[in-house]
């Protein structure tokens, strides 16, 4: 994990320096922040705690579940300018992850756990313009929901759980010009979601030796994406 943001925060100066580089001996005027939509995925190194002690302790695998584990997302959204200096920006993005265990000893047989987390949000964000980039530091949070499944190979029905909350995130992103509409960029995130105990519509809770599950954790990662300002 600690090596992965090493590297990003690397490449996100030399990306910025790059797209300062004269083109046939002429500067590039002070990108102008304007309203713009974007997309783009991310990797994340993800810690949910409560869900890997279920993993652990409700099968009998005899592989155990390492704590940290990588997870995708994907997103979208747009940014609203304040001023030169300041931005809003909207966000929906959908992250996953999947587990499945081999070689239980409780009579499940193969089980595969999925979550997802759908996490509308709002941030603000401090622009700093330059010579054909941007970099931009940002926080915010929103209303968060997201769904466990559970499946198992002795029955092979899958049961659903649901959970909801609060999550936030922090980010620095660096965008580079490819045109004076189109930008590319990459940026590290830092969040956390705070979505409680999981449940069935029937109220049924999902549970490990310790107590309900929840679908609580913590994330850090880095994505990739397209800009386009208007």
């Amino acid at each position: 994990m600690k090596k992965k943001f090493v590297v990003m925060m690397l490449i996100l100066p030399i990306c910025c320096l790059a797209a300062q580089k004269p083109k046939n001996g002429v500067t590039e005027p002070e990108s102008v922040n304007r309203f713009g939509i974007y997309g783009g995925m991310g990797v994340h190194g993800t810690d949910a705690p409560s869900i890997v002690d279920h993993l652990n302790t409700a099968y009998g695998s005899s592989l155990l579940v390492g704590r940290f584990a990588t997870s995708i997302e994907f997103f979208g959204g747009c940014e609203v300018p304040v001023n030169r200096s300041w931005a809003v920006k909207a966000e929906y993005s959908l992250l996953f992850k999947s587990y499945t265990l081999t070689g239980t000893t409780y009579g499940y047989g193969n089980v595969d756990l999925r979550y997802n987390v759908q996490a509308p949000t709002i941030m603000a964000q401090y622009v700093i313009p330059g010579a054909g980039y941007f970099i931009k530091l940002g926080a915010g949070g929103g209303y968060h929901w997201g769904t466990v499944s559970v499946k198992t190979a002795v029955n092979g029905q899958e049961t659903f759980y649901n959970a909801n909350g609060i999550g936030g995130r922090a980010e620095i992103e660096g965008q580079t010009a490819f045109d004076s509409h189109l930008f590319g960029y990459i940026s590290g995130t830092v969040g956390f979601e705070a979505l409680g105990k999981v449940k069935t519509d029937a109220g049924g809770e999902l549970a490990n030796g310790s107590g309900p599950v929840s679908l609580n954790y913590a994330t850090a990662g880095v994505r990739f994406g397209l800009m386009y300002f208007f």
